[in-house]
């Protein structure tokens, strides 16, 4: 009887030992307060020039014409003469309500106004003018009373739980009609590389791309394909369904490569008015930028996102046939955002962490190719343009680099950002 009884005690002191330890970690969840918008209220606000502004919150980053376009979240966009990468001007703010995403070609800036698509003439970004404003393209969020849900605002209140919560794995929780969460969500995407020509050069994070005569934009499950029109309009939009949780778009070839949160889809745009859904690759729950390279695609994944996932890592990918793509290999990262490639050379945004430099002309052996890196900025997207600079942009503000050395990158200009 003494025995069991001390083996009792024994085994009760052990569970609530194993219980303590186990509930010793602790979540920090910021709370998210839905934010609506009327249509006949933003569409009232007349997208025009103003003048030049800081940088307060920064998002997506265009290149075109020796013009450099940044994002100010849902304000508009910043339009900067890049004649001299050594001293970048502000010339002009462009103001839109709810504007996220952008590209640009033949002298049109495409350009979202939360839930519509905007065709605006930039052949002088200091005189600007609409060209069209196509009404509900994107569903956003939802639609009530209230009028569009169009995004979700972090608040300053945090709430504290510890593993003996039954949602504590959860990236999302809704506690008395108040969602939650520990993922920095609804962040700013950023662009792509939209290739030589007409069209400008933007980063990695795009849900807009210029290929083949027509716009394509992405919204959380569908690819919208719009003609570009001599005029600079824009015709209606085909719709072809791709999966949930799509993210971003890279155009390459006769393909388009969008990512999710949940793997990489491929379409095939040899018939640009119509894409066909071709295959995907899948992956672990994580956002995920593409952009392809040689026949290569390389695919970030990160935590702490809307995305649910708790992977860091950047996935590289045979898409030589591209019903059947295939992993090369799998690297361990930081916390990658975008990328961009150039001569062999991948340059790769790890938010806080900085920029990394890889040579990958050896899939098999990038973690041995570290060229350099450079820490001390946030670093959420990097656009390479050839024969100017490499763009790199992120919370704390927009730097423009010499990469003729990537051993050692010189930092030739840098617009902060100011609260």
């Amino acid at each position: 009887m003494k025995k069991i009884l001390l083996f009792s005690i024994f085994a009760s002191l052990f569970l609530s030992s194993c219980i303590k330890d186990k509930c010793d970690e602790t979540r920090t969840l910021y709370e998210y307060t839905p934010i609506y918008v009327k249509k006949d209220e933003f569409r009232n606000v007349p997208v025009q020039n103003a003048s030049t502004r800081t940088l307060q919150q920064p998002g997506k980053i265009y290149f075109y014409n020796n013009f450099i376009f940044i994002n100010e979240l849902r304000k508009g966009i910043h339009v900067i003469d890049n004649s001299n990468p050594r001293q970048p001007n502000p010339v002009t703010f462009i103001e839109i309500p709810g504007n996220v995403d952008m590209a640009i070609s033949n002298g049109v800036l495409y350009a979202d106004s939360y839930t519509d698509l905007l065709s605006i003439n930039v052949t002088n970004p200091q005189q600007i003018q609409v060209i069209q404003r196509q009404n509900d393209v994107f569903p956003l969020l939802g639609e009530d009373t209230n009028g569009v849900l169009a995004f979700y605002e972090r608040s300053n209140n945090v709430m504290q739980i510890d593993c003996s919560d039954p949602e504590f794995g959860n990236t999302f929780i809704n506690r008395r009609d108040v969602l939650w969460s520990t993922a920095e969500f609804d962040s700013a995407a950023g662009g792509n590389y939209s290739g030589s020509g007409p069209a400008g050069i933007g980063g990695s994070m795009a849900r807009f791309t210029i290929a083949k005569g027509h716009l394509y934009c992405i919204d959380q499950m569908t690819l919208n394909t719009f003609a570009m029109q001599s005029n600079g309009s824009l015709g209606n939009p085909v719709s072809t369904q791709v999966g949930w949780g799509i993210e971003t778009i890279f155009p390459y070839k006769d393909n388009l490569f969008v990512g999710a949160s949940n793997g990489m889809h491929i379409l095939d745009i040899s018939s640009p008015s119509n894409p066909v859904y071709r295959t995907a690759f899948q992956h672990a729950n994580a956002c995920d930028p593409v952009v392809v390279h040689n026949d290569v695609a390389y695919v970030t994944l990160r935590d702490g996102t809307e995305c649910n996932g708790f992977t860091n890592q950047l996935d590289v990918v045979d898409v030589k046939n591209l019903n059947a793509p295939s992993l090369i290999k799998s690297y361990k990262m930081d916390h990658p955002h975008g990328l961009s490639i150039f001569d062999d050379k991948l340059y790769l945004c790890e938010g806080t962490h900085g920029l990394k430099i890889f040579d990958i002309k050896d899939n098999t052996k990038i973690d041995r190719n570290l060229i350099s890196r450079e820490r001390g900025f946030d670093a959420f997207d990097a656009v390479l343009i050839p024969g100017v600079s490499l763009l790199v942009i992120g919370k704390d503000g927009f730097r423009q680099y010499d990469y003729s050395n990537s051993q050692n990158l010189r930092l030739l200009s840098h617009i902060a950002v100011q609260k």
